[in-house]
């Protein structure tokens, strides 16, 4: 295994924001760590891999949130030919636990 190429990669798809790929290079690593891995090289690998999954969890839900806002704005761009908005509308999950979910219409 090629424990330099591997660190290498990650570390630069870390400063590229592509912690998924970064994590996976990581995860190799430490699933069938070879004779070049050494104890100190594994350690860094073990402690990267949780301040890499802390940023990408954090990156995800930034997307989300981003992504979320963008289908708030285009809502909000198509009820306004209407005069509403999406903040007329409340969503309530089904107290009866069935998974179901009541919209109901504020003015």
């Amino acid at each position: 295994m090629y424990v330099k190429a591997l660190i290498r990669r990650a570390e630069a798809c870390e400063k590229l924001e592509k912690y998924d790929v970064a994590i996976e290079d990581l995860q190799v690593l430490l699933k069938s760590p070879s004779q070049d891995a050494t104890p100190s090289v594994v350690d860094k690998a073990k402690r990267d891999l949780i301040r890499l999954n802390s940023l990408h969890e954090k990156k995800m839900e930034e997307m989300k949130n981003e992504a979320i806002g963008k289908l708030k704005d285009l809502g909000n761009t198509l009820l306004g030919k209407f005069g509403m908005s999406l903040d007329n509308f409340k969503v309530n999950q089904d107290p009866n636990g069935g998974g179901g979910y009541n919209i109901s219409f504020n003015k």
